[in-house]
């Protein structure tokens, strides 16, 4: 609460410095209800990012497509929604090709996750995966990121760590005994 936020530029710049040895991704989420036609699914997890979160989280799909970065930059109006969503508003067809309502704004399902099944008690097929600047549109640029890292060797994760680390306080221009922010 007491640190200064991140922007998704802050975040776009680090992922460029960290881009030799990790692959990240900047995660936005909230809580919307998804409609079809009469149907709803209430309270999906819906996250907003770049392409590199399929990579990141390791999103499997079941059918369709993720979006790509092309998508992200032109704000498509498209998803990926997750196993629970894609039978609640579509039970008997397949959702790709079809469209969901977001706050009122139609988008265009491109794939449907695997199923996850649940973790402590919460769906985890209850999800909505959308270009990072199409979520901006719906609910406002000047909110605060998460940057998920990933190493590409998976041993390195200390090395991450601190690279990601070193990079923000270039990043934040914070001298060497200032606490990091």
């Amino acid at each position: 609460r007491t640190h200064p936020k991140i922007d998704r530029r802050e975040a776009d710049a680090l992922s460029r410095r960290l881009q030799d040895f990790a692959v990240t991704a900047p995660v936005i989420d909230e809580i919307a209800d998804v409609r079809a036609g009469k149907r709803i699914v209430f309270a999906a997890a819906v996250t907003g990012s770049t392409e590199r979160i399929q990579t990141v989280r390791n999103i499997r799909l079941s059918s369709g497509r993720f979006f790509t970065e092309a998508e992200n930059r032109r704000s498509s109006s498209v998803v990926v929604i997750g196993h629970e969503v894609a039978g609640g508003l579509y039970p008997s067809t397949d959702p790709v090709g079809k469209y969901v309502r977001i706050r009122g704004k139609a988008f265009l399902v491109i794939g449907i996750q695997e199923k996850q099944g649940s973790s402590f008690g919460s769906s985890l097929d209850r999800t909505v995966y959308m270009p990072l600047l199409a979520f901006e549109k719906i609910w406002g640029p000047r909110r605060s990121v998460n940057l998920l890292v990933q190493p590409l060797e998976s041993e390195d994760v200390v090395t991450a760590q601190e690279q990601s680390r070193s990079a923000f306080r270039v990043l934040r221009r914070l001298k060497p005994l200032k606490p990091d922010n």
